[in-house]
């Protein structure tokens, strides 16, 4: 599999890409091959957690694949977390800044996107489309479990900000603790967390490292605006773009309101909407290559 993984610099801070098919700065020769799906993941952002999903997709479509991370989401490691200042700025608006800047900067102009947006990777993706210039080179947009209206009235937006926020000194002292321990302890850890909610066993490594107060930080950073940003529904928008606009929801998502869903089919039905009775929003943890073989039938 022709898959590379690489830290580039973006908007001052390193940020990890992962590609299937064709590298950053590879020309695309033929026009038939002219085409890029670019990955927009949740939170967080860690493009490792998606690596078995995409490594299903590239197999059957062979497309070249695209997915940035979120900058401080993960970290190179020889990155020093002690600076007092930090050249970025973690918040989500400068999150939906970064992807532009890598739209901008890494794919070439007369390349047409796919673009996919998983959670919060959908609000941004839809806040891309704002902006015309990218907009024209969208073919079409894809929205995975999407959070984009009344994040703070879902069951887990309530337990964040009611529960968790309150905490969140308390969780980031843990996890430097946790930073300190021998990394077969570490490890052990894991393992059982893995075993108790059922998680793909492969994703051990990746979980080990955002178990990492500064990862953590940036992590409820981005949701917290994003709870404060995702309240009305923006229907103008979702009508702008319905031609290229297509949405997966899980009937049961405890991160969007439960009735969200029908009442966005029944409100705007000239949306291509589709509710997925077991689909599960952190499909990444759980449904890789089951979600791999819908969005391939997307494809064709």
């Amino acid at each position: 599999m022709c898959k590379e993984i690489k830290f580039i610099q973006l908007n001052g801070a390193p940020t990890k890409v992962i590609t299937w098919g064709k590298s950053l700065g590879e020309k695309f020769y033929s026009d038939d091959h002219k085409e890029l799906i670019l990955v927009i993941p949740g939170n967080p952002g860690v493009t490792q957690l998606y690596e078995p999903f995409l490594d299903n997709l590239y197999a059957q479509l062979q497309k070249p694949i695209w997915i940035v991370g979120h900058s401080g989401h993960e970290k190179p490691e020889d990155f020093d977390t002690t600076q007092k200042e930090t050249p970025f700025n973690f918040t989500l608006e400068a999150q939906i800044n970064h992807k532009k800047t890598f739209i901008e900067t890494y794919i070439p102009k007369d390349i047409k996107i796919h673009l996919v947006g998983h959670s919060v990777g959908a609000f941004s993706s839809l806040k891309l489309l704002e902006d015309e210039s990218i907009k024209n080179r969208i073919k079409k947009t894809y929205f995975m479990f999407p959070t984009i209206e009344h994040l703070g009235k879902s069951k887990n937006g309530l337990f964040m900000t009611r529960i968790i926020k309150p905490i969140v000194p308390i969780i980031l002292f843990l996890a430097w603790i946790f930073t300190l321990l021998p990394a077969l302890i570490q490890i052990f850890c894991i393992h059982i967390y893995l075993f108790v909610t059922g998680i793909e066993k492969h994703h051990l490594d990746a979980i080990v490292k955002f178990v990492d107060p500064f990862i953590l930080r940036n992590i409820f950073q981005m949701a917290y605006d994003q709870i404060r940003d995702a309240t009305k529904r923006p229907d103008d928008k979702l009508m702008k773009h319905k031609d290229i606009l297509q949405c997966y929801y899980a009937e049961i998502d405890n991160w969007v309101p439960r009735k969200s869903p029908k009442n966005l089919m029944a409100t705007l039905p000239q949306l291509d909407v589709e509710i997925s009775k077991d689909g599960e929003h952190c499909f990444v943890l759980y449904q890789s290559k089951e979600m791999a073989d819908i969005v391939v039938n997307w494809f064709r």
